[in-house]
C-alpha cells in the first residue's frame, strides 16, 4: 500500500467518526488529564492573543474538542483499569 492510499485511509477513518477504545491505569488517566488541561489552558491564552479570525477560529475548535475530550474523561466514559 502506497503512502498516499494510507494517508487517504487514514483521514476517511476520522472523518467517518471511528470510534476507538484505550484501556488506561489510574495514573495514566490521571497524567492524560493534566497534560489535556496544561493544552487547554495554553489555547485559551492563544486565542486570546490572535488576531486573525480563521486561526483563532481553528484554535477555538481545539480547544472545544479539548473540552469534550476532557468531558468524557471525568465522566469515565474511557475505560480505565485499576493501577
Amino acid at each position: 500500500m502506497g503512502d498516499a492510499t494510507r494517508i487517504a485511509e487514514e483521514q476517511d477513518n476520522r472523518s467517518s467518526g471511528v470510534v476507538m477504545q484505550i484501556e488506561l491505569t489510574q495514573a495514566e488517566h490521571g497524567l492524560l488529564v493534566t497534560l489535556l488541561q496544561e493544552r487547554q489552558r495554553e489555547l485559551l491564552r492563544e486565542i486570546a492573543r490572535a488576531d486573525h479570525h480563521d486561526f483563532r477560529h481553528t484554535l477555538q475548535e481545539r480547544e472545544g474538542m479539548l473540552e469534550a475530550l476532557l468531558h468524557k474523561l471525568n465522566a469515565g466514559t474511557v475505560t480505565s483499569s485499576a493501577a
